[in-house]
């Protein structure tokens, strides 16, 4: 196995990890879906806008944004995994953590293809997530970045 397909599979046994049934979890990716996770068990997910591609492209390459990101084109948004717990003090305008009772469709880590829902920044198997406190500065970056564009004449 080489290096990439061995980080997919650290990475798929992390996620399944975090499923109340880990085999159902593989049977569901086998099949192309997106199995229900239970949120506030190992990650919560913040949700935030993405209504482009510019938009998306701006908050990723900020620094601590670093965890795994889902994005849903079709719903303009980015799912961000941050630790458990961050949904209970998260209070941002703009933007929902979710938590200890919500739950979220997981792609397999594979699942990186552009079109559809699918893995911005998929996980890498080391539990790594996104900083809350890092993340609010980054939003608050990139939304600065975004109101400055849309402020100059194109």
């Amino acid at each position: 196995m080489g290096a990439i397909e061995t980080q997919r599979a650290t990475a798929a046994e992390w996620l399944a990890a975090a499923h109340t049934s880990p085999q159902c979890v593989y049977k569901e990716w086998l099949e192309q879906r997106f199995p229900l996770f239970p949120l506030g068990r190992r990650w919560d997910v913040v949700k935030v806008p993405a209504p482009d591609a510019h938009t998306v492209r701006c908050l990723l390459g900020k620094p601590g944004v670093n965890g795994p990101i889902l994005h849903d084109p079709r719903r303009r948004a980015l799912y961000i995994l941050v630790p458990a717990g961050t949904a209970t003090g998260w209070a941002l305008p703009g933007t929902t953590c979710l938590g200890t009772g919500s739950y979220l469709g997981v792609p397999a880590p594979s699942h990186t293809a552009p079109t559809g829902y699918h893995w911005a920044i998929p996980p890498d198997g080391t539990g790594q997530l996104t900083d809350p406190l890092a993340l609010r500065r980054a939003l608050s970056s990139a939304a600065t970045a975004l109101n400055r564009q849309g402020d100059s004449p194109r």
